[in-house]
C-alpha cells in the first residue's frame, strides 16, 4: 500500500497549484508577521478575493498534511513513512 501512496503525495505536492498555494501563504505570513491570521479571517469574513484566494491556498496546504495523518491514525501508514511524507516544505506554514 505504502508504495502506490508515494508517488501519489509526491505528485500532490509536486504539482505547481500545491507550490503556489505554499508561496502564497508565506508571502502573506511575511507580509503580517505578527497579525496574518486576523488580517487574513478580517478579509475572508468580508469575502474580499485576496481573503479568498487565502483560504483557497490554506486548505490546499492543509488537506495534503491532514491526509497524511489519516492515513497514519488509520493504520494505513507507519509511523516511519508518515515522516517521510511529512518531510516537505510547508507544514509549519498552516
Amino acid at each position: 500500500m505504502q508504495t502506490q501512496i508515494f508517488p501519489a503525495f509526491s505528485d500532490r505536492y509536486n504539482d505547481p497549484s500545491m507550490s503556489d498555494a505554499i508561496i502564497r501563504l508565506l508571502k502573506w505570513y511575511h507580509d503580517h508577521p505578527t497579525d496574518f491570521a486576523d488580517v487574513w479571517y478580517e478579509k475572508y469574513n468580508k469575502e474580499e478575493p485576496e481573503g479568498l484566494e487565502l483560504e483557497k491556498a490554506r486548505l490546499k496546504v492543509n488537506r495534503f498534511f491532514t491526509d497524511i495523518g489519516r492515513l497514519y491514525e488509520s493504520g494505513q501508514i507507519n509511523k516511519q513513512f508518515a515522516y517521510i511524507l511529512l518531510g516537505h516544505f510547508g507544514l509549519d506554514v498552516y
